[in-house]
């Protein structure tokens, strides 16, 4: 298995220590870096990991900030949306969380080649798109995309800001 399997193997872990984490100063440290400064995000997980146990050359995959996005999002989601399936139809619309995990994992050459472009408007129907062709019976058409700041988020995350 390659290096891949091993950082979701640690990213899985990391994700549920955090989870248990009742270390405020640590929770409040994540909370004021997040989206601001995943460097200063990703070394104060690396050395809250450390001072538990951990080695923080495992977490070296958060010097990716995709990875760094993925672990915040998925841990700073109250708990009632973790346990909701997104591919539910009743209730309400999946999370823009729900997406960017969707998109993280989510492999076809064509979408991403497609997905590449800045016309907000265009970039929002394509994922509309994709999403409902992956996850057939689904709905939900994403309303926060209509919101080109979001749009705009998740192609810099994904993309990054240079791209």
């Amino acid at each position: 298995m390659g290096h891949g399997y091993k950082h979701r193997e640690t990213k899985g872990e990391l994700i549920q220590w955090l989870q248990r984490s009742r270390d405020e100063a640590l929770w409040a440290r994540l909370t004021s870096t997040a989206v601001r400064d995943w460097i200063g995000f990703a070394q104060h997980l690396k050395k809250a990991w450390s001072a538990a146990g951990g080695d923080p050359y495992d977490l070296r995959f958060l010097d990716n900030k995709q990875h760094a996005v993925h672990v915040w999002q998925t841990v700073s989601k109250p708990a009632r949306q973790q346990k909701r399936d997104p591919r539910s139809t009743g209730g309400p619309p999946p999370s823009l969380d729900d997406l960017m995990n969707w998109l993280w994992y989510y492999e076809n050459d064509e979408f991403w080649e497609k997905l590449h472009t800045k016309d907000w408007q265009h970039f929002a129907a394509i994922l509309r798109a994709e999403w409902a062709k992956a996850r057939p019976g689904n709905r939900h058409h994403f309303p926060s995309l209509r919101d080109p700041s979001n749009c705009r988020m998740i192609y810099d995350v994904m993309f990054g800001k240079e791209a």
